[in-house]
C-alpha cells in the first residue's frame, strides 16, 4: 500500500535539522514535527493542559500567611490581677513594636459547580490533544501534495527536455534537407516552432518544480532533491482494499474524537451552570499570634465551616444557554462523524478513479511512444515532417497526462491513509 518509506534514522535526522531530503517520509516527518501549524497547536495543547491543572488545584486547600508590623507612638499597658491573691501583673495592650501573624487554611468541602468545571477543563485538554493530531494530519496532506507535485514536475521536465532534444535533432535534419533541396521553408518553420514549443514546456516544468519546492521548504524547512525516487507504478496501480476495511477507523479518528470531547466539555459546563443554585460548603482553620494579647493569649486558633447559598435570577437563563450549547456540541460531534465517513468514502472513490485514469494514461502514453518511433523510422519515405511533429506533440501530451495521473493516484492513496487516521504511516 505504501510505495515510499524511510528508516527511523532518516526520520530522526530530518527532525534534527537536515537541510535536504529525498523521500515523502522525510517531508511528512518534518511537517508533523516542525511546521508552524503543528507548533501553534502544541502551544494550545499546553494552554489547555495548564487550564485543566489550574481547575483541579482550585479544589485543593489553600494556605494564607499574613504578617503585620506596626510602630506605635507610645506603649499602652495596664495592671490586672494575676490570679494569685493580692498580686497584679503588667499587661500590654498596645506595644511600641506591634507584631501580628496569621496562618489560615481554606478548603472547599463541597462545590459541585467547581467539580463540573474541572470535568470540562479536562475534556478540553483531551480535545486539544486530539486536535493537534488532526492538525498534523492536515499538514501531512499538504506535504504529500507538494511532494507529489514536485515529483511530477521533474518527470515533466525530463519529458520536455527529451522532446526538446528530439525537436532540435529534427530541426537539424530538416535544415540539411533544405540545403539539399529535399525540404521546403515551411518544413523549416514548422520545425523551429516545435523547438520553441519544447523550450516553453521545459520552462513551465521548471517553474512548477520551483513552486513545489518552495511549498515544501515553507512547510518543513527542507529542500527536495532532484533525485527523489518516485513511487513504483506497479504498487500504485495495485487494487485498493475494500471500503469497509477503511470505514472501521471512523470512531477512532482524531477529528471525531476531538468533537466528542468538545461535546463532553460542553455537557460538563452545562452541568456546572445548572449547579449554580446548589449551596457550597467551605472550611477554614486559622492560627493567630500577637505580642499585644491584652486579656487574651498570644496564640489563638479557630476552625469553622461556611455554607453559602447564592440565588441569582439570571442562573436559570445561563443554565438554559449552556444546555443549548451542549446540544449544539453534540450535533457537531454527529456531523464530524458523518463528515469523516464521507471523507473516507470520497478518498476511496478518488483512488479508484485515479487508478482507472492512470491505467488509461499509461496505455495512451505507450501507444503514442510507439507511434512516434514508427513515424521517425519512416520519415521521410512514408511519413511527412508534419506527421512526426504532430505525433511527437501527442506523445509529450500523453506522457504529461500519464505523469499527472500517476501523481494524482499517489496523492489519492496518501489522502486515503490520512482520511482513515493513518497519516503517521507516511512518516515511517
Amino acid at each position: 500500500m505504501r510505495p515510499w518509506g524511510a528508516t527511523a534514522a532518516v526520520a530522526l535526522a530530518v527532525i534534527a535539522g537536515a537541510a535536504r531530503a529525498e523521500t515523502l517520509a522525510d517531508f511528512v516527518a518534518a511537517a508533523r514535527a516542525r511546521s508552524a501549524e503543528v507548533r501553534e497547536q502544541a502551544a494550545l495543547v499546553e494552554r489547555a493542559r495548564a487550564r485543566a491543572a489550574a481547575a483541579g488545584r482550585t479544589l485543593l486547600p489553600s494556605l494564607s500567611l499574613t504578617g503585620r508590623y506596626t510602630r506605635n507612638q507610645r506603649e499602652v499597658t495596664a495592671q490586672i490581677p494575676s490570679g494569685r491573691a493580692g498580686t497584679l501583673e503588667d499587661v500590654t495592650f498596645v506595644p511600641v513594636d506591634a507584631l501580628e501573624a496569621t496562618a489560615q487554611v481554606d478548603a472547599e468541602l463541597f462545590d459541585l459547580g467547581a467539580w463540573r468545571q474541572l470535568d470540562a477543563a479536562e475534556a478540553q485538554a483531551r480535545q486539544a490533544r486530539l486536535e493537534a493530531r488532526a492538525v498534523a494530519d492536515d499538514v501531512t496532506r499538504v506535504a504529500a501534495r507538494s511532494w507529489f507535485d514536485h515529483l511530477a514536475a521533474w518527470a515533466l521536465r525530463r519529458s520536455a527536455v527529451a522532446m526538446l532534444e528530439a525537436a532540435t535533432a529534427t530541426r537539424r535534419v530538416v535544415g540539411a534537407r533544405l540545403d539539399a533541396g529535399l525540404a521546403t521553408q515551411l518544413d523549416v518553420e514548422r520545425a523551429e516552432a516545435e523547438v520553441a514549443r519544447a523550450r516553453q514546456a521545459v520552462a513551465e516544468a521548471e517553474a512548477a518544480i520551483a513552486d513545489a519546492a518552495r511549498d515544501l521548504r515553507t512547510l518543513t524547512g527542507l529542500s527536495p532533491s532532484a533525485s527523489s525516487p518516485p513511487p513504483a507504478e506497479a504498487e500504485l496501480l495495485a487494487p485498493v482494499p475494500p471500503l469497509a476495511s477503511w470505514l472501521e477507523a471512523v470512531e477512532s479518528l482524531p477529528s471525531v474524537r476531538a468533537a466528542s470531547e468538545a461535546a463532553e466539555a460542553s455537557r460538563a459546563e452545562a452541568a456546572a451552570a445548572g449547579a449554580a443554585w446548589i449551596p457550597t460548603l467551605g472550611g477554614q482553620a486559622r492560627e493567630s499570634y500577637t505580642n499585644a494579647a491584652g486579656f487574651g493569649e498570644p496564640l489563638n486558633w479557630a476552625v469553622g465551616v461556611t455554607a453559602t447559598w447564592r440565588l441569582d435570577p439570571a442562573d436559570p437563563a445561563r443554565a438554559q444557554a449552556a444546555a443549548a450549547q451542549a446540544l449544539a456540541a453534540v450535533r457537531r460531534a454527529e456531523r464530524a462523524r458523518r463528515d469523516a465517513r464521507a471523507a473516507i468514502e470520497a478518498a476511496w472513490d478518488a483512488v479508484r478513479a485515479s487508478r482507472a485514469r492512470a491505467e488509461a494514461a499509461t496505455v495512451e502514453d505507450e501507444a503514442a511512444g510507439r507511434a512516434v518511433a514508427i513515424a521517425r523510422a519512416e520519415y521521410p519515405e512514408r511519413a511527412s515532417l508534419l506527421d512526426v511533429v504532430l505525433l511527437e506533440r501527442d506523445a509529450f501530451r500523453a506522457r504529461a497526462a500519464r505523469v499527472r495521473a500517476l501523481a494524482d493516484l499517489a496523492y489519492a492513496r496518501a489522502e486515503l491513509l490520512v482520511a482513515a487516521g493513518r497519516g503517521e504511516e507516511l512518516a515511517l
